[in-house]
């Protein structure tokens, strides 16, 4: 725990695309560490046009697959949030869960992008009680997405078309790294799997597509069991 208790700056470098793109400051934090104007420096990192915002969230979770940490980016910013209980000893919601939903989560002026927003939309839920508003799943741009599985190299493959090569090879590990490190220096992937969500939608072209996407929202779903099921009910029919 002690390396991710004082915030964590580092400078990277998108490796999965070939094409020029700006470095990107990824700050890794505990989530109690999250205020309103850390988000919102972080959301004036986010092209101001179109709106809404763009953000990119990818996942880390436990050897029980349980969501343990969060990344959230922009094209040239990365936030990797270590996410506390939910709840405290008091019952009370931990600190900083607050202003991550009111400025990102549930933000109307955001939109999430999101590779494989099922299982993550269920895990923000079940893991942490936390809500989406605008949730777009990547894979969904694909047409064969209506007859099952997609990778998320093949969404990349869909949006990137002809336009730049595509390092598949770096794409596939990426992927293949779902466990939470809490060292600093293992959180490279995670930060760069949110960076390519919110990269994707900005690909000329690509904008009108993600348009057309089924938005997802578990914001405004109850919190008794049989929400709970209808909730995971209809995130698994996108």
């Amino acid at each position: 725990m002690a390396p991710a208790q004082a915030p964590q700056i580092r400078t990277l470098y998108q490796n999965f695309i070939d094409t020029n793109s700006p470095p990107i400051r990824q700050q890794t934090l505990l989530e109690a560490k999250l205020t309103e104007e850390l988000l919102d420096d972080f959301l004036r990192s986010a092209p101001m046009f179109p709106n809404p915002i763009r953000v990119g969230l990818s996942p880390a979770y436990n050897e029980k697959d349980q969501l343990v940490a969060i990344a959230l980016a922009t094209e040239s910013k990365a936030l990797v949030i270590q996410l506390g209980l939910r709840k405290d000893k008091k019952g009370s919601l931990p600190k900083g869960r607050e202003p991550l939903l009111t400025k990102i989560l549930c933000n109307p002026d955001c939109m999430l992008y999101v590779f494989g927003i099922a299982q993550v939309a269920l895990s923000l839920y079940l893991d942490h009680d936390l809500r989406i508003l605008n949730g777009v799943n990547i894979e969904s741009i694909c047409p064969e997405s209506q007859d099952g599985f997609v990778s998320p190299l093949a969404a990349v493959k869909f949006a990137v078309g002809d336009q730049w090569p595509i390092h598949e090879d770096n794409v596939k590990a990426a992927f293949q790294d779902k466990l939470w490190d809490p060292k600093p220096a293992k959180h490279t992937s995670l930060a760069l799997k949110a960076w390519l969500a919110a990269f994707l939608p900005a690909i000329p072209g690509q904008e009108e597509q993600f348009n057309t996407v089924r938005r997802v929202n578990t914001k405004d779903q109850s919190s008794s069991v049989s929400e709970r099921d209808e909730i995971e009910i209809s995130i698994n029919t996108i």
